[in-house]
């Protein structure tokens, strides 16, 4: 930050930095000025974190916010498709989660966090038949899957 504190790729890495440290307000903040940083090439990725950040302080609604607006940037960007749709299944709208992982799955490889975010979906949906097929793909492309820590960040 000392060196170039108006670059986004600074601000936003600093911006994460903070949220993790529980500096909420301050790391949304710095997430917020990366994007107006014309040079930063991935803007969706910091509105993306900031949607982390406020979903990590327990603020689903500002979350959900950063979220669209990240895909307003870029309506394919993965990170948060695939949040979108978690917080969408966490608040019980489980049609709509199930578009955004559809989106999600249009843009993006599989991994296993979004194919077990199918299953819950398919699962709150009463479809045996989405379950089956997600609960086959997880285990023909990911046949460890379960015995890995999972990670979500956007670079």
């Amino acid at each position: 930050m000392q060196l170039d504190g108006e670059s986004g790729q600074a601000l936003n890495n600093y911006g994460v930095f903070l949220c993790k440290a529980g500096e909420v307000e301050e790391g949304v903040d710095h997430l917020v000025r990366a994007v107006r940083d014309p040079f930063y090439a991935t803007p969706a990725a910091a509105l993306t974190n900031a949607g982390v950040c406020w979903e990590g302080d327990g603020d689903v609604e500002q979350a959900e916010l950063f979220y669209r607006q990240s895909l307003e940037v870029d309506p394919a960007f993965g990170d948060a498709l695939f949040l979108m749709a978690r917080l969408l299944l966490a608040k019980g709208d489980a049609f709509r989660a199930r578009a955004f992982l559809q989106r999600y799955e249009s843009a993006a490889a599989p991994l296993p966090e979004s194919l077990e975010l199918g299953i819950e979906i398919e699962r709150a949906l009463d479809n045996q038949e989405g379950i089956q097929q997600y609960e086959d793909r997880l285990k023909r492309l990911f046949p460890d899957a379960g015995r890995r820590p999972s990670s979500q960040n956007s670079e």
